[in-house]
């Protein structure tokens, strides 16, 4: 009785080593994922702009000491070698439009029509700008949402 009730606890034992393997291997591939996309373009065009998160809003801003829209959008994509016009309508022009559904981390999003403002896409519905007040992030649904374009 004491074999089989060991034999069974040994099964569980095994049973959950296993489960915990595969929990391990799914989170290590998960970290290798994510460090690629970091090291990726797209990756690192949200990971610069992050740096600037709090920097105060300053129209017409396009340096660390305070951007407007299209100034922080400017700024970080400019560290990863593509260059873009500061102006949220004339960025609008300069990729591949793409679908709200389609919308991939460090793509471009446009608001109002005419376009008045542009943030960078960082997946799960949310985007970093700079705002009337600072760089932050919010919803990228938010009310006003016109298109979006990928540089990449």
């Amino acid at each position: 009785k004491q074999n089989k009730a060991l034999a069974g606890k040994e099964a569980q034992i095994a049973k959950l080593k296993k489960e915990e393997a595969a929990r391990q291997a799914k989170l290590a591939a998960e970290a290798r994922a994510r460090k690629a996309f970091l090291a990726s373009r797209p990756g690192k065009v949200i990971s610069y702009a992050m740096d600037y998160l709090g920097v105060p809003y300053v129209w017409g801003g396009s340096s660390p000491r305070g951007f407007d829209c299209s100034g922080l959008v400017q700024y970080v994509y400019a560290k990863v070698g593509i260059s873009l016009p500061h102006s949220s309508r004339m960025q609008y022009g300069c990729g591949t439009s793409v679908s709200q559904g389609q919308l991939k981390p460090g793509d471009l999003v446009f608001y109002y029509n005419p376009i008045q403002h542009v943030a960078i896409y960082m997946g799960n519905g949310k985007i970093i700008h700079a705002t009337g007040s600072q760089v932050q992030i919010g919803n990228a649904f938010q009310r006003g949402y016109c298109g979006a374009c990928r540089v990449f």
